[in-house]
Order: C-alpha cells, then sequence, then structure tokens
C-alpha cells in the first residue's frame, strides 16, 4: 500500500474547504515580494518611474508629452464621426479634425471666396518646411563629403576625397538651382489657381 503523505493530505484538506490557492507544502528559493501600490501613486523601480492608474502600473517616461501630442482619437473633436480611416488620421495630426469635417470647411470657404488665399497660405507654408528640410539634409551631406577618410592597418589616415573648391562650389550652386526651379514651380501652381 502506498503511503499518503502530509503534503498531499493539506492539498485534500484545501481543496475540501476551498482554499485551492494555499500552499500544501513549504518551499526555499526566490520570493518575490510585490508591494501594493494605491490608486495615483508614484514611485520608482528598477530606475524607472511608474504610476497607478485605474488599478493598472503604467511607466512614466520622458515621452509621454509627444505621445500625447500624436494621440488620434477614437471619434472626431467636431462631428464625433470615427477616426478609423488613415486619410482621417493624417487630417487629425494636420487640422485637428477629420477628413469629413476639412472638406466641409474648405466648401465654407470656397462659398464665402476665402478659400484662394488659405490654398494659397498653407502652399507657402508647406514649401517653406520642405525647402529647411532639404536645406539641412544637404548641409549634413555636404559635411560629410569631406570625411572620406581611411584609416590603414599601420595607423596612417589616408585621405580620398578629391573634390575641388570649383567642384564644391558647383554642387552648392546646382542644389540653389534646384530649390530655385521648385520655388518657381510652386509659384506657377499658385498663379493657375488664382485663374
Amino acid at each position: 500500500m502506498k503511503k499518503i503523505t502530509r503534503n498531499k493530505v493539506q492539498r485534500m484538506r484545501n481543496l475540501v474547504t476551498g482554499n485551492y490557492s494555499a500552499k500544501s507544502q513549504t518551499q526555499s528559493g526566490y520570493r518575490k515580494y510585490d508591494k501594493k501600490h494605491r490608486e495615483g501613486e508614484v514611485w520608482e523601480e528598477n530606475g524607472r518611474t511608474w504610476i497607478m492608474k485605474n488599478g493598472v502600473k503604467q511607466n512614466i517616461s520622458k515621452l509621454k508629452k509627444a505621445r500625447e501630442i500624436n494621440k488620434i482619437p477614437m471619434s472626431c473633436p467636431k462631428c464625433e464621426g470615427h477616426m478609423n480611416h488613415s486619410r482621417h488620421k493624417a487630417m487629425y495630426l494636420t487640422y485637428g479634425h477629420c477628413s469629413a469635417c476639412q472638406t466641409k470647411l474648405e466648401i465654407d470657404m470656397q462659398n464665402k471666396g476665402t478659400y484662394n488665399e488659405w490654398l494659397i497660405t498653407n502652399v507657402r507654408k508647406n514649401f517653406e518646411k520642405w525647402k529647411d528640410d532639404k536645406k539641412g539634409a544637404f548641409e549634413k551631406w555636404y559635411s560629410e563629403i569631406d570625411a572620406k577618410r581611411n584609416i590603414t592597418e599601420s595607423g596612417l589616415i589616408e585621405d580620398w576625397s578629391a573634390l575641388s573648391s570649383k567642384a564644391k562650389q558647383s554642387i552648392i550652386d546646382r542644389f540653389d538651382s534646384y530649390i530655385k526651379e521648385e520655388e518657381d514651380k510652386m509659384n506657377k501652381l499658385i498663379e493657375e489657381q488664382l485663374k
């Protein structure tokens, strides 16, 4: 006959009494101690800051403000329509409402006769942003032109940049003419819109 151990008897007692999660034996080893936190409590653990919100432990990060800015609501703040399409999300990030509200706004501006002014202002603002981005990328690339150096096994630095100052000036001139051409295209489109 098999011997019934004390642990098995204790386990049966726990089951009969309805205490299903009670222990039937003592073990040694690692035990994690979790401190219970109350709602709204802020604490630091493992180098991170945490807060208890709605019964859930949430991390407070440095990017919380950026997340709040880019958070898109489930419904439009103006018309309370669904914001589940990508074009609604893009409109919300730009204008603060859904695509349908933007369409209504543009139709109202066309009826009032202010649409062209609004469009020209936005086109110019977008072009200036594009131009600043292009200039920043060009300046970064241009500053790295001369950085084509190789370090040999013996530790000597070989300079492989072979561009003369005349060639560098030619690159700058070509970039400036590209920006000017794009600005001329934008102005031409604006003039066509005004006709």
